[in-house]
């Protein structure tokens, strides 16, 4: 026996190598082997076919070979019409034969197939192709965008246009606003016949006509140049402007008065029309602004009081704006010392023309008169005098019977008599004269009373109390 065996020791045993990398890669080795062969059986296939997903002019062509889409070509040519519709009941029906169409399958395949390469099929496959050629279909444009327009010029005809957005002023709101365009249904003749065109390269048998072909505002509500226009606008209307006449608050310009004012031009420009504002001015200022003295007659300068509106409205001041005044009226001479009278009526015989003044001087009522003809010795009697209790409307004045014939010389009803000598002589309107002043009292006078404009006379008729002074001198 070995030492070995005596003391139990043994020798240790031989392990075998492991086995199963070399497996791992003997089978990849096949994948890759069954990958290429894949591949090339691929290459080899998609060399004469189309890979799946892959479209010709719209058209899917999955796995047809040249002479397979040759023939569908050739086939959707003969006979070939669409239908385009859409636009609240457009209709469109184009023929081969109105075009002269002209379909070449072989070529039109011959080139979809020039654009693929079957090297990539695997790539095509994730993403396909989308081929689009028109070597092979060919057809007469001028017919085509002739039968378009004809149908479309027809159509439009009682479709409703486009509306531009545009500014607009909001009552409710008070300011400006942007009023939102609206598309209509009118057809854009460039859009159908790009459609149309379309389906003839496609061969399509239907096409419906999308938004996109509706002729389109020209201006829509996110226009920079109208936005920014509604914007000043309303800064003009945020504005509160003064006006003052002699002295006195006459007016305010607010943005509710402003609004019929503002108008927007080429561009969206902002405007003011000053025609409007002077109109305003003279409706609503005129009778703020009138005064009249001893001289002169004054009034609203409506155009100057127009422009310094616009001027404040435009740049965007709100500082007191004195209305602006003109002489409207030289009047005659008045008698010295007749403002200091007091409360009186000055009716001067020489200058045809009478005055009214009030407590303070002040003249209040003013009119060019006829007096007593001087040639028939009929003169309107001198003094001072008062407007007395016969004050009245709608009278009729009786003449004396100078001729003796038994009968009243004249009969004259007036509207607004106011005597101031018993109740034969007073101031009245003569609504049978159609002219005042000058000379005419010296030929063609009254038999003492003092004639009046009719609008003159209703001023003073309501101005006058019984007691004023009247007093009547040359």
């Amino acid at each position: 026996m070995s030492d070995k065996e005596k003391t139990g020791a043994h020798a240790a045993p031989v392990q075998p190598k492991p086995k199963h990398g070399r497996r791992i890669a003997v089978a990849l080795i096949a994948v890759v082997v069954l990958l290429g062969i894949a591949y090339a059986a691929g290459y080899y296939y998609f060399g004469t076919h189309f890979v799946p997903g892959t479209t010709v002019n719209g058209t899917d062509v999955s796995n047809l070979d040249e002479a397979a889409l040759a023939a569908r070509a050739d086939e959707a040519g003969e006979g070939w019409k669409a239908a385009l519709t859409g636009a609240d009941g457009f209709s469109l029906a184009v023929a081969a034969s109105d075009i002269d169409l002209t379909v070449d399958g072989e070529a039109l395949a011959e080139a979809a197939k020039a654009e693929t390469d079957p090297a990539y099929w695997l790539y095509d496959l994730v993403e396909p192709q989308e081929i689009v050629t028109d070597e092979a279909v060919t057809y007469d444009e001028d017919k085509l965008s002739q039968v378009v327009n004809a149908a479309v010029e027809d159509y439009n005809a009682t479709a409703q246009g486009p509306t531009d957005a545009a500014p607009a002023y909001d009552e409710a709101e008070k300011k400006f606003t942007v009023t939102p365009e609206t598309p209509g249904t009118q057809l854009n003749a460039e859009a159908v016949e790009a459609a149309a065109s379309e389906a003839v390269y496609e061969l399509k048998d239907e096409v419906e006509l999308t938004d996109d072909a509706l002729v389109q505002p020209k201006v829509t509500a996110d226009n920079d140049k109208l936005v920014d226009a509604v914007e000043k606008a309303n800064g003009m209307l945020a504005l509160d402007i003064p006006l003052t006449a002699n002295g006195k608050e006459a007016a305010h310009v607010t943005g509710e008065v402003a609004a019929g004012w503002i108008t927007f031009g080429d561009g969206f420009a902002v405007s003011l029309d000053t025609d409007a504002i002077t109109s305003w001015a003279n409706d609503q200022l005129a009778a703020s602004v009138a005064r009249t003295d001893e001289t002169h007659v004054y009034g609203i300068d409506a155009a100057a009081a127009a422009a310094a509106i616009a001027d404040a409205l435009q740049n965007g001041k709100t500082d007191p704006i004195e209305v602006p005044t003109t002489v409207l009226q030289e009047l005659p001479p008045a008698t010295e010392g007749a403002s200091k009278l007091g409360r009186h009526i000055d009716v001067n015989l020489t200058t045809q023309f009478a005055r009214m003044y009030d407590d303070g001087g002040n003249v209040i009522w003013y009119s060019y008169i006829v007096s007593g003809n001087t040639g028939e010795g009929r003169s309107t009697p001198t003094g001072t005098f008062a407007i007395n209790s016969g004050k009245g409307r709608n009278q009729t004045l009786v003449g004396m019977d100078e001729n003796g014939d038994g009968e009243p010389d004249y009969e004259s009803k007036v509207t607004y008599w106011m005597p101031f000598v018993g109740n034969a002589v007073g101031l009245h309107d003569a609504s049978w004269r159609s002219k005042f002043g000058g000379t005419i009292y010296q030929w063609n006078g009254s038999h003492g009373c003092v004639n009046l404009p009719t609008a003159k006379a209703a001023e003073l008729y309501d101005l006058t109390r019984v007691g004023d002074k009247v007093i009547v001198h040359w």
